[in-house]
């Protein structure tokens, strides 16, 4: 009796922490899978896990232009696609980082990384005319516009993904802000010229003054903001 007695304690001491070991596992087992489910949720959004994408490089947005003749079905990071029609355009969120934007048109699929840093990005789902980017960040200083504009990309007919490195971006058929975000980067206009002017500088800048005389000014275009879907 006396040594069942004694097996009986022993049990009676072990129990405790058998439960309380029992418990801190299962707890461990829950808290890891909370956490693959938090970071799931950022992976399928395309955030990335836990959303480091976002914390690391920022958003913006990604500027479709569709200048070809038939319809495009653009998707970012395999979120629902969106639909632009022929000689329309549509801003579409962009999480930083590297994403993958999957175009169909005409039968044909194109995949386009697009790596951007805190910055807006441009794609062009066809070739028609060439567009330039310039540096517009000087009229909102002091108001002294230079000479000559500051040119800083040529988008030729064949290239498809431009990404300025700024979220203060102009694009085509947008009006100028009233101020520029301080942390936003420069002012980079981006606007449709022919291909031909590339060849033609002087032209070019006369072009580009004339455009920009538009934009700043008092004409419709100046004050106007055509909604997304509008023709570029």
């Amino acid at each position: 009796m006396e040594q069942s007695d004694e097996f009986d304690d022993s049990l009676d001491d072990e129990l405790p922490s058998s439960v309380d070991s029992m418990g801190w596992w299962i707890g461990g087992v829950v808290g890891c899978i909370a956490l693959l489910l938090l970071g799931g949720a950022g992976y399928l959004s395309g955030l990335g896990w836990f959303g480091y994408r976002s914390f690391f490089y920022g958003s913006g947005e990604l500027y479709v232009m569709n200048r070809g003749d038939a319809e495009a079905s653009v998707s970012v990071d395999g979120r629902e696609p969106v639909v632009i029609k022929p000689d329309h355009y549509e801003m579409l969120e962009l999480i930083g980082g590297t994403s993958e934007v999957l175009v169909e048109q005409d039968d044909d699929t194109t995949t386009y990384p697009i790596e951007t840093n805190h910055s807006d990005a441009f794609l062009r789902v066809s070739n028609k005319e060439c567009l330039v980017a310039t540096n517009v960040t000087p009229f909102y200083g002091d108001g002294k516009a230079p000479d000559d504009l500051e040119i800083v990309e040529r988008i030729r007919s064949g290239e498809h993904v431009y990404v300025p490195g700024s979220l203060n971006v102009m694009w085509p058929r947008q009006n100028f802000p009233d101020q520029l975000s301080g942390s936003g980067g420069p002012g980079i206009w981006v606007e449709t010229v022919g291909c031909a002017l590339f060849d033609e500088p002087d032209y070019l800048q006369s072009y580009l003054r004339v455009r920009l005389q538009d934009r700043l000014g008092s004409g419709p275009e100046g004050r106007r903001r055509p909604p997304p879907g509008a023709s570029p």
